[in-house]
């Protein structure tokens, strides 16, 4: 499948420091929206919503640190440094009054932001199927691994069969069956981020506790968590 088309009034790089870029798209007027793709995603994971949301609003949509065509990195693949490139990149553009939606652990850009720069100007969060916690400490808790072991074979996976993961991955988060050449598209765009930065991300996503920083939103910002239904129906008898 081609790199399909949607209407970008911009498709650029903008330095936010002196040694590191960020490519970004962005289309539309109104209130800024920036939304943030998923673990080893990047802007294509994004299009449609992009396209979307611009009929309305500011819409813009990046590649996180060492994903897709940003600068990859060897050093600081982990979601603390996300967050200080969030704020980079906010500060370059000097939004005001913005809204921030990120995807799975593209939220885990979100959080680790809050605590060091605040929620000045943030005028609303939406996270999109992630807690704040990948690794279940308690019964009916929302996250993504049950054990520790799981968590060891996800890494695993990642060094030794990257694209065999994600080809699995994909094949179940997606609601409807995909066509191979879907299939094969979607696999191609995520494997544009380096498995070692993927490996990096993960140990330190599936190991992250953000759960003091979630509570900390409440009363200073309305918060919207969207759940698929399968992480909906989490806990229930």
């Amino acid at each position: 499948m081609s790199e399909r088309e949607i209407n970008v009034n911009t498709k650029h790089y903008i330095r936010v420091c002196p040694d590191f870029e960020i490519y970004y798209e962005a289309a539309g007027n109104g209130t800024t929206t920036i939304f943030i793709p998923c673990w080893a995603g990047k802007t294509e994971c994004l299009e449609y919503q992009m396209a979307h949301f611009a009929k309305k609003y500011h819409a813009i949509t990046y590649d996180p640190r060492s994903q897709g065509r940003t600068c990859r990195t060897l050093e600081n693949n982990h979601y603390n440094q996300h967050g200080k490139d969030l704020k980079a990149f906010i500060d370059a553009f000097n939004f005001k009054n913005f809204v921030l939606v990120a995807h799975l652990w593209g939220c885990l850009d979100i959080y680790p932001y809050v605590p060091l720069f605040g929620t000045n100007n943030l005028i609303a969060c939406t996270f999109i199927d992630e807690g704040p916690r990948a690794i279940v400490t308690q019964a009916d808790d929302w996250s993504d691994f049950p054990d520790h072991a799981v968590v060891g074979r996800f890494i695993n996976a990642i060094v030794y069969d990257y694209g065999g993961l994600l080809k699995e991955l994909i094949t179940r988060m997606t609601k409807r069956s995909m066509t191979p050449v879907e299939l094969d598209w979607t696999v191609d765009q995520l494997l544009k981020s380096p498995n070692y930065a993927a490996a990096l991300l993960a140990v330190d996503g599936s190991f992250a506790d953000y759960c003091a920083e979630a509570i900390s939103l409440d009363g200073k910002t309305p918060v919207l968590n969207i759940l698929s239904e399968d992480q909906a129906t989490i806990g229930e008898a």
